[in-house]
């Protein structure tokens, strides 16, 4: 991930590639939490991220840290976690 980071913006160097790997840690940490939450079927969780915007008008965004569950659906509807 962070040779891939390297190659897309050149001049940014290790700290990018660190605040990615951050991100895939958080959510993959984030993933093991929710799996055994099965009464729920779906979550609105907010991750911060890190954006770059591209000479071309292209955003490129990469979730940089833990996320914040906000709430889950059930059966019964939404609820505030």
């Amino acid at each position: 991930m962070a040779s891939l980071v390297a190659s897309l913006f050149g001049g940014v160097g290790n700290d990018t590639g660190k605040v990615i790997q951050n991100g895939v840690s958080a959510m993959t940490e984030m993933a093991r939490t929710l799996q055994p939450l099965t009464r729920y079927d779906l979550f609105q969780i907010r991750f911060p991220f890190l954006e770059f915007s591209l000479q071309n008008g292209t955003i490129i965004r990469f979730v940089s840290g833990k996320g914040v569950i906000e709430r889950a659906h059930s059966g019964s509807g939404w609820e505030i976690v």
